[in-house]
């Protein structure tokens, strides 16, 4: 450090005082951790890997935890710049965690596997394992069995099996294809139908892809002509969810139509307010299953 007043030789008395915070030795690892002497840099994330890290520290039961890093890489160097994560026991709700989440977990199992404390003395106090458990309720892997005298029907079994998922792929695929280039829905089954509805009301509505509505008596209104005549002075219609909050309005000026609002999967209740004279019945319509 150095101080000057301006170059002057005229004489000052000054204070410093440097303040900083003690240096709190850790727990564990006192001198400091480190990737393990033969270990790579970057770690492809095999399912064989990590079954193999898993069976380390005996949890090979948790490997669904996993599953959304397979293929993918870790930096050693990231893992073991510091101490392992301490984390909560891991739960069924862990599986529905974020991918952050789940990083930690996989920093916890990689650990013990690819780090270490930097040796000095007196020796340093290594970190406890990560102490994960599976809970109860935790999925399990199916088991396969393989007789060495019938290699040729398992294969067959096998060959099955692609055969069936291939069909299945290939019918995601086309389904994919028309969501892409026609919107849903593509299909609708008929529901329960509300008839001769007349004045203001409404009826409860659940999970819905639409209603068709059909005039069945009105007074004689002004009407716009063309493909479809527009009426004038039918009334309106209305889908809302439980908190009545309004999902969407359409005018009725047709005879008859179906309506598709775009958030109808919402919509709790449908209501309606016909002008006089005007009697309509309402269908519902349902997604296909």
């Amino acid at each position: 450090m150095k101080w000057s007043i301006n170059n002057s030789t005229a004489g000052a008395n000054c204070l410093f005082q440097l303040v900083g915070d003690p240096h709190s030795g850790s727990t564990f690892c006192e001198y400091g951790t480190r990737l393990k002497g033969a270990t790579s840099f970057v770690y492809y994330l095999t399912p064989g890997l990590i079954d193999t890290w898993l069976a380390s520290i005996g949890q090979p039961l948790l490997a669904p935890l996993f599953t959304a890093f397979w293929y993918s890489t870790l930096d050693a160097r990231e893992v073991c710049g510091t101490g392992p994560p301490t984390l909560p026991p891991v739960q069924l709700g862990t599986l529905s965690e974020s991918l952050e989440t789940l990083k930690g977990y996989m920093y916890a199992v990689a650990w013990p596997n690819i780090c270490e404390c930097i040796p000095g003395t007196p020796a340093p106090t290594p970190y406890p394992p990560p102490g994960l458990t599976v809970p109860p309720g935790w999925p399990t892997p199916p088991t396969f069995t393989c007789v060495d005298d019938d290699v040729c029907a398992t294969l067959e079994r096998i060959q099955q099996q692609l055969a069936a998922l291939a069909q299945t792929m290939k019918q995601d695929y086309e389904l994919v294809t028309l969501l892409q280039r026609y919107r849903l829905p593509f299909a609708t089954v008929a529901g329960a139908n509300h008839s001769g509805l007349s004045g203001s009301g409404s009826f409860a509505v659940s999970r819905l892809k639409g209603l068709r509505v059909s005039i069945r008596q009105r007074p004689t209104t002004t009407t716009l002509p063309g493909p479809v005549p527009y009426r004038f002075d039918l009334g309106w219609i209305a889908a809302e969810d439980g908190a009545n909050v309004l999902v969407e309005e359409r005018r009725v000026s047709q005879d008859a139509f179906d309506w598709f609002p775009e958030d109808m999967q919402l919509a709790t209740r449908f209501g309606y307010e016909f002008f006089p004279g005007v009697i309509a019945d309402v269908l519902e319509l349902q997604a296909e299953r």
